[in-house]
């Protein structure tokens, strides 16, 4: 079994879903979630299918991502990388929100 660890962002992306999921719907809804989103990454981490897609393929002008990759579980979108103990979690995207612009921000706040 592989490892999955987040990044401060990711928790404090998480800690907000949770927080508004327990707001608006419950915190038994929200804990629900929460397990989902967390049963989502350890697969991912185990390489189970569906597998993540590479961010490159968001991007335009053929900008590269640099290894972040992306996969969907409910309303949200995983950031992450692989690394040898399984993968990084970046962050965590709404649906709502434009993927490609959030990808190229994280992709330029990684070069700095």
């Amino acid at each position: 079994m592989s490892r999955f660890r987040l990044t401060p962002r990711a928790v404090d992306s998480l800690t907000s879903i949770f927080g508004w999921t327990i707001e608006r719907f419950g915190e038994q809804q929200a804990a629900d979630y929460r397990d989902a989103v967390i049963k989502r990454c350890r697969a991912l981490a185990d390489g189970l299918p569906p597998h993540g897609r590479p961010c490159d393929l968001l991007l335009k002008d053929h900008a590269e991502a640099k290894g972040l990759l992306y996969a969907r579980e409910g309303g949200h979108f995983i950031l992450f990388k692989k690394d040898k103990a399984g993968i990084v979690v970046i962050d965590f995207v709404h649906e709502r929100r434009d993927l490609p612009r959030m990808i190229e921000r994280l992709v330029r706040s990684e070069t700095r």
